[in-house]
């Protein structure tokens, strides 16, 4: 018990709150000020930085990365995918090496009563997040729709033209703003 309080003081810094049941894999960090609500489980390298938050039932693979001020709930975070900063995810997978920009919220939540649809499907949910393909990357601010799909590798504002779905290798940026007729 000894060993395992001075391995525990290595990687969850002081001022840390972790609460019920959690996992911690060797070389996985947890920063000061961070909340851990579990079940969880921090896979190796795996880090929650500063002030972030873990609400439970939260999945972070090797080398991914919750950053400073971000909160996320019911989630997975495959391989290398990072939320780096200032980010909500609730309710949404984020495959390999996917990294969202400062400020990007995937939020879970329908406003309208009913559940989730994707493209026409009905998923039975009243909450899902995104669920994004290896590689994908979202610019920063941007908040995708809840239930949104992302094919592997792709990039851009995902919210500017694709509100279900951006197919594989996708490269979005939404079209200029007409500003003549202002």
């Amino acid at each position: 018990a000894v060993g395992v309080r001075k391995l525990l003081r290595r990687l969850v810094l002081r001022k840390a709150v972790l609460s019920v049941i959690f996992v911690l894999a060797l070389g996985a960090r947890v920063g000061p000020h961070a909340f851990i609500e579990g079940p969880a489980w921090l896979g190796s390298s795996a880090e929650v930085g500063h002030g972030a938050t873990l609400r439970g039932n939260v999945v972070l693979a090797p080398k991914a990365k919750v950053g400073h001020a971000t909160e996320v709930k019911r989630s997975v975070f495959l391989p290398g995918a990072a939320a780096p900063h200032f980010n909500y995810v609730g309710d949404s997978v984020l495959g390999s090496g996917v990294n969202i920009g400062a400020g990007v919220k995937l939020a879970n939540f329908r406003a309208l009563a009913g559940t989730v649809k994707i493209d026409g499907f009905d998923t039975g949910l009243g909450k899902l997040g995104a669920m994004l393909g290896d590689g994908v990357s979202i610019g920063h601010r941007d908040r995708p729709a809840h239930g949104g799909l992302s094919g592997r590798d792709a990039a851009g504002r995902l919210s500017g033209g694709y509100r279900d779905q951006a197919p594989a290798d996708a490269r979005h940026r939404p079209a200029p703003l007409d500003v003549s007729s202002a």
